[in-house]
């Protein structure tokens, strides 16, 4: 018998060889928990990157409200001290 006709038979009628059912429930069982551990494993990848993409984000948005507008003040500050001296 193929494959396809022991994984469509309900365990307790499987038609096929014996214990061939068993091992189809298994594998079934193995490959289920193979999808869930790689669908894990995407998913923690995709948090990784988010969080570093929204790490980078937080960084260049500090930068604009804070380093920014100090460095036009001190430019500021700068070109009155040049103003006064001259």
């Amino acid at each position: 018998m193929s494959r396809t006709d022991c994984a469509t038979q309900v365990f307790g009628g499987c038609s096929c060889p014996p214990g061939h059912c068993r091992i189809e429930a298994r594998r079934k069982e193995d490959e289920a928990k193979l999808r869930r551990i790689i669908a894990k494993r995407n998913a923690d990848t995709a948090l990784m990157m988010l969080g570093a993409v929204l790490s980078i984000m937080a960084f260049i948005t500090s930068f604009i409200l804070f380093a920014i507008p100090e460095s036009k003040r001190l430019a500021r500050v700068n070109q009155e001290i040049v103003h006064v001296q001259r």
